[in-house]
């Protein structure tokens, strides 16, 4: 009996996973598409970046502010976004440019490869600093999972 409500639960997350489709329509307004509806989310920022979690359950989205802060000119905003309605949104900034975003393996955080590198907790949006420990490249700390195109976009690679 077990293995099977493993086994539905596991064909459940696939296919919630497999149903989510992501389009950058503006360069401030991303397009998720569940089924055959689109849902159009218009932000304060021009999106450099974006990746989705594996799971299809969070994206993190970096890219400069519509409005320049005077004082940080090279401020990004980080935004992550739960994928699952009703889209809870946690908006950050940080003072340098964001160059792509890593989900951990086996933790519910994300790497943003910055200057100075940092975590982002993927269930309330904080900031972590890294230890000396951890290696960003060493690809064994990442989950990894055949993408959805649609799952990833970098603006400047």
């Amino acid at each position: 009996m077990r293995w099977f409500i493993a086994l539905v639960l596991l064909s459940v997350i696939s296919f919630n996973a497999c149903s989510v489709d992501v389009e950058l329509i503006e360069d401030d307004t991303i397009g998720i598409k569940e089924k055959s509806v689109v849902k159009k989310i218009y932000l304060d920022t021009i999106v450099n970046g974006y990746r989705v979690k594996c799971d299809g359950s969070k994206i993190v989205m970096w890219g400069k502010p519509k409005k320049i802060n005077e004082e940080n000119p090279q401020t990004t905003n980080i935004i992550l976004m739960n994928l699952n309605a009703p889209y809870k949104t946690i908006e950050k900034s940080v003072s340098d440019g964001v160059f792509d975003v890593n989900y951990l393996r086996s933790m519910a955080f994300a790497y943003v490869d910055n200057n100075q590198g940092l975590f982002i907790d993927l269930a309330n949006g904080d900031f972590i600093a890294i230890s000396s420990a951890f290696d960003p490249s060493n690809d064994n700390n990442f989950e990894s999972c055949t993408e959805h195109k649609s799952w990833q976009f970098k603006k400047y690679r």
